[in-house]
């Protein structure tokens, strides 16, 4: 599928999206979200959930940054990322955690937020 802007929410099912887009939008309460795509040279895709399971696999090879944050999921790229930030939950056991990193040149824009779900920029 392919088209310009792609924007979907759930409150507690899965979203599992594999387009080509220059915006994604997808948010969810307690479900998973995996989109699959290519990434446009200057596209957004923002990929949020409470609890779920974030994975976002870009399919094209381009460059892009990721900025994901989690208050207590893990982050995980099996892509490699030239770390830029990354902020690790203080002492007190409160507060976010924060990778900012890209791939290369950087060109599109993913944004992961999520509660307690973990997140996963994968490889195909």
């Amino acid at each position: 599928m392919k088209v310009r802007t792609l924007d979907v929410t759930s409150v507690s099912g899965q979203v599992r999206v594999e387009a080509e887009s220059e915006r994604v939008r997808a948010r969810s309460i307690s479900g998973s979200i995996d989109y699959a795509g290519p990434l446009a040279r200057n596209g957004r895709y923002d990929l949020q959930s409470h609890s779920g399971r974030l994975q976002m696999t870009p399919m094209d090879g381009g460059g892009f940054e990721v900025d994901a944050a989690t208050v207590s999921g893990q982050f995980r790229s099996d892509v490699p990322l030239t770390l830029t930030e990354r902020l690790q939950r203080p002492r007190t056991g409160r507060g976010n955690r924060r990778v900012v990193g890209t791939v290369g040149d950087g060109g599109a824009l993913v944004s992961l937020r999520s509660f307690s779900g973990d997140m996963i920029v994968g490889r195909r």
